[in-house]
């Protein structure tokens, strides 16, 4: 059974973008794996350390789909906004990451992967825990967001909105609750547009479309990785 209904089309949703969605869901919900060994028969630990990697954005990933799914049901479609955002989030970090490591690993440069696969895995912007010597900062959500939207405004339009809607402004509060007609404000629990949140969710996880092209190009470059390794 599909995630999104095909036939569930708010906003006059393109097919082809409904389509889009499901196939990326599920694309993910298959390759989750329970458990990676460490270390490879030879020996060899960066292909797998990157897999591992990869499997706990695709958990990450997936919990923001089913939650969106779940509060929308639940009537709580702002919380469904707040997962759409987070999945934009987590597509232009993957999609940063897949970009950095491509060229990495068709030079067998293992040194720099480590580097990058060290400061993606780990890396925080906690402030107190990056007086620790051994602390990787993380790159700024926004600077991944921006190279992301670079060449399609319209999802940096898309993300504008999901994050004043996310944040106390007026599009998160009054503009999302209250209705006013004939001299009359009407106050609604789920939202006065519930349906647009179910949109933008959709939208949402057709950009998963990236991260399944990412992990479709590790599965090309990390057997010759592997290769690499001379023990």
């Amino acid at each position: 059974m599909p995630t999104f209904d095909p036939e569930k089309r708010p906003y006059s949703l393109y097919r082809n973008t409904i389509g889009f969605a499901n196939r990326s869901v599920e694309f993910l919900r298959l390759r989750k794996v329970a458990s990676i060994p460490m270390t490879e028969a030879s020996g060899f630990r960066l292909s797998n350390r990157i897999r591992i990697f990869v499997q706990s954005h695709i958990r990450r990933c997936l919990a923001f789909v089913d939650g969106g799914l779940a509060e929308y049901d639940a009537g709580r479609p702002i919380v469904t906004d707040q997962c759409s955002r987070a999945i934009y989030e987590n597509v232009a970090a993957l999609n940063d990451f897949f970009e950095k490591l491509t060229p990495l690993v068709l030079a067998y440069d293992h040194k720099q992967i480590d580097d990058l696969l060290q400061q993606a895995a780990f890396g925080t912007r906690v402030t107190s825990w990056l007086t620790d010597a051994n602390a990787r900062k993380s790159v700024n959500i926004l600077t991944q967001i921006n190279k992301f939207v670079k060449e399609m405004p319209l999802r940096g339009e898309a993300y504008e909105r999901l994050c004043d809607i996310v944040h106390p402004n007026g599009l998160g509060a009054m503009v999302y609750f209250v209705k006013i007609e004939d001299d009359v404000s009407t106050i609604h629990d789920a939202g006065i547009d519930p349906e647009k949140a179910y949109a933008n969710l959709v939208l949402a996880c057709a950009l998963l479309l990236y991260v399944e092209q990412g992990i479709q190009r590790l599965d090309l470059l990390l057997p010759a990785l592997t290769q690499s390794y001379s023990g």
